[in-house]
């Protein structure tokens, strides 16, 4: 959208976005050790504030997506970011990048991306997420420009 729209409104919106957005421990995986994930900060209607973790594939793989747009949007001028946003969104990518690599597995000549970093199998919903990302048709989609009006 600010590549097709820029307008100030939609950039501040997604530099809010990006700010919500942090990089923090998950959960054990089976070893006991804990890998950074991304983390989305929210406030409860109660004022106590909750993390959610990007620790599900499905997850990593929107967000790396999300924010490889956002850095093609960054780098065509449609939205402009601060030197310290532009390196965590680059961080965000690349952690959900190292995520994600670390979940895919080969069966039967197959590639499968685990549904997070403790399962054992992947399901339906996550393929075609996972895929999207670490493909990125992206740079494809932006490149063919604004859609004409008939």
């Amino acid at each position: 959208m600010a590549m097709r729209r820029p307008e100030e409104r939609i950039s501040a919106a997604l530099r809010r976005g990006l700010a919500a957005l942090s990089i923090g421990p998950g959960a054990p995986n089976a070893e006991g050790r804990r890998q950074d994930v991304p983390l989305v900060r929210t406030r409860l209607p109660g004022g106590t504030w909750v993390e959610d973790e990007g620790v599900w594939s499905f997850k990593a793989g929107l967000l790396m997506r999300a924010t490889n747009m956002l850095i093609q949007a960054a780098q065509a001028g449609a939205v402009a970011l601060e030197e310290a946003e532009r390196e965590h969104l680059q961080t965000l990518f690349d952690t959900c990048f190292r995520l994600l690599r670390g979940r895919v597995r080969v069966i039967d000549g197959d590639l499968e991306v685990l549904t997070g970093p403790n399962a054992t199998e992947g399901n339906a919903a996550t393929q075609p997420v996972v895929l999207l990302a670490l493909l990125s048709p992206d740079e494809a989609v932006l490149g063919l420009g604004a859609p004409q009006m008939a």
